[in-house]
């Protein structure tokens, strides 16, 4: 799947965006700090220097002597902390070997940490709690909703764990919204097919996704008296909150052709 249309709709929304926070007096800023003289590093930099130009932001730069001591990219990670100007901030992999990058990602003020990984926000992609998120697994995620690849109920694999791809990606799809049947365990859906069927898993599966999506996204829901057998419409429910996430859609492209960025609220296969 060609990536390049993605990030091009995905820059096309963001431009204004940055347009409208300038005229209000707000210039967004994304800080780098390289450590060390690594070519791709450099270019890598670079591109996100040039990018953030094209888009209205200001792109504040550190590069440290391959020589730097970790207290050296300390001070440069507290400086871009107490910077207002910086509101989001990433120090360049991999860095020599006498820097603790894990260390470093500790100094790191997590609301700023652009990249995701500082165990503040791993913890918030664990619980589902809104927070940056490590830009290669949103970018696949990205992806298949551009593309309009149904995730829901299907078997997903991930190659690797490393905790800049493969750990965070297998943690973004067992916490996210494509696919809440992991608020149920495992075990208690194969015994409930078991014993009432596919039918009847489809449905506990689709009433318990569609309300813990509208509490997650602030919609009113009323507890049921379990006498009303089902009173309550979760399926209606369901596809209101699917028209909500459709309207916050951060794709136009997505929004043009009627398709959510946000995949509907899955029910069942």
């Amino acid at each position: 799947m060609p990536g390049a249309p993605v990030a091009d709709a995905t820059f096309t929304d963001l431009t204004p965006r940055i347009a409208r926070l300038v005229e209000h007096g707000i210039t967004p800023g994304l800080g780098t700090i390289l450590v060390g003289d690594d070519g791709a590093s450099a270019g890598y930099i670079r591109m996100k220097q040039e990018k953030a130009a094209e888009v209205g932001m200001t792109s504040p730069h550190v590069h440290l002597p391959a020589d730097a001591q970790q207290a050296d990219l300390v001070a440069a990670i507290r400086a871009f902390n107490d910077d207002p100007s910086v509101d989001a901030m990433l120090v360049q992999h991999p860095a020599p070997p006498q820097i603790d990058y894990e260390a470093a990602l500790l100094e790191m003020d997590p609301d700023k940490d652009v990249d995701g990984l500082h165990p503040v926000n791993l913890g918030r992609l664990v619980l589902g709690v809104p927070g940056p998120v490590p830009c290669t697994p949103a970018g696949i995620e990205a992806l298949l909703a551009h593309y309009e690849v149904p995730v829901a109920g299907r078997e997903v694999v991930v190659l690797g764990r490393g905790f800049t791809l493969g750990r965070p990606l297998a943690l973004l799809y067992l916490a996210t919204r494509y696919d809440r049947r992991t608020s149920l365990s495992r075990e208690l859906l194969v015994a409930m097919q078991a014993r009432f069927g596919r039918e009847m898993l489809e449905t506990v599966i689709r009433r318990d996704t569609a309300l813990r999506e509208a509490a997650a996204h602030g919609m009113p829901v009323r507890k049921l008296d379990p006498a009303s057998r089902g009173a309550f419409d979760h399926d209606a429910l369901a596809r209101e909150l699917s028209e909500r996430l459709r309207a916050a859609s951060a794709f136009p492209r997505a929004r043009a052709a009627g398709s959510p960025h946000v995949p509907p609220v899955p029910i069942g296969r």
